[in-house]
């Protein structure tokens, strides 16, 4: 048996040290490769836990944080960013109050937090107040041409916002943004969004506006510009002089409802006027008809000047001071 062994021994031997070698190489690359750590990068919302004493309130700033996270490529590609928690825990505070705490961050299983910026963050503690505000509209476009947007109804009128004193004394209003673009009759609609502002328009934050709900009508009306018409003025004044009438503003606004036709011009109220030598302003109200609506004139009157040319000027003589 010695003697068979001995036959091609060399032969044997280097069939051994291959089929060694081979084995090695098998369960070498049968092993897993090492991976090396990698790392992302996430900005994270930091949730408050609130304080216990519901009377007090709380925020943070800044309000988010950079969390850098750590581990093997396969598991950082599968991390859901939501199960990243960015946390600080004001459960214990009992004062009103601003101090430096320090950020919690937890990273899902498989990863480790590396680093978070900023890792404190300034934590304010005040009393929890309430205001009642009005209800602002806060219009995105415009009617159609041809068609007017009057006041908006609102109700209600005014709603609850709550929040830190420091933040609640800043609120004016709230506003309704609301687009009317090429609208062209009366529409209601409920309220979507609710932004507190403060006097200047800027948004306030860190204040919550409590409502149920909130309509808004807005009123459209088709409008037309007309010229005012000055016939039913008549003059009482020197013979051969020539008298020249105007009226400010010389063309007015009118709205009618729905079915009216339109107007060709609008006339003013049956008056006489004595006139001479001076030039004379009054006042002189507009007549509506019936089912019309005037627009931008409060007072639905406008003012008439009579300018008297003397039969031997060719220009009106100098103008006096007005009388009322």
């Amino acid at each position: 048996m010695l003697s068979r062994l001995r036959n091609n021994f060399g032969l044997k031997a280097l069939a051994f040290v291959m089929a060694l070698c081979t084995a090695i190489l098998v369960k070498t690359l049968a092993r897993p490769i090492q991976e090396l750590p990698t790392q992302r990068v996430f900005t994270k919302t930091i949730d408050i836990l609130e304080p216990a004493n519901s009377n007090l309130i709380s925020s943070v700033s800044p309000s988010e944080v950079t969390v850098s996270i750590r581990g093997k490529k396969n598991i950082l590609d599968r991390v859901d960013p939501n199960l990243i928690s960015a946390m600080v825990d004001l459960s214990t505070r009992q004062t009103v109050g601003t101090a430096l705490v320090a950020v919690d961050v937890m990273a899902p299983g498989g990863a480790e937090v590396s680093s978070v910026e900023p890792s404190h963050v300034w934590a304010s503690v005040s009393r929890r107040v309430t205001s009642n505000v009005p209800v602002r509209v806060s219009i995105v476009g415009k009617p159609l041409d041809g068609y007017r947007l009057l006041n908006p109804i609102i109700e209600p009128a005014k709603v609850r916002v709550v929040g830190g004193m420091e933040h609640v004394d800043k609120v004016a209003a709230v506003v309704a943004p609301i687009a009317v673009s090429e609208a062209e009759e009366t529409f209601s609609t409920r309220v979507q969004t609710l932004n507190a502002v403060d006097g200047n328009g800027n948004t306030v934050p860190q204040v919550e506006v409590y409502t149920t709900n909130v309509y808004v009508t807005l009123p459209i009306v088709a409008v037309q510009k007309l010229p005012v018409s000055l016939k039913n003025i008549s003059l009482q004044g020197l013979p051969d002089w020539e008298y020249k009438l105007t009226c400010k503003p010389s063309t007015v606004i009118v709205g009618r409802e729905e079915g009216r036709e339109k107007l060709g011009s609008l006339g003013v109220e049956k008056i006489v006027l004595p006139v001479g030598r001076e030039v004379l302003t009054k006042t002189v109200r507009l007549e509506l008809p019936e089912h019309y609506h005037l627009y931008d004139l409060p007072q639905g009157t406008v003012q008439v000047t009579v300018t008297p040319r003397s039969p031997a000027e060719s220009e009106p003589i100098p103008l006096p001071t007005p009388a009322g």
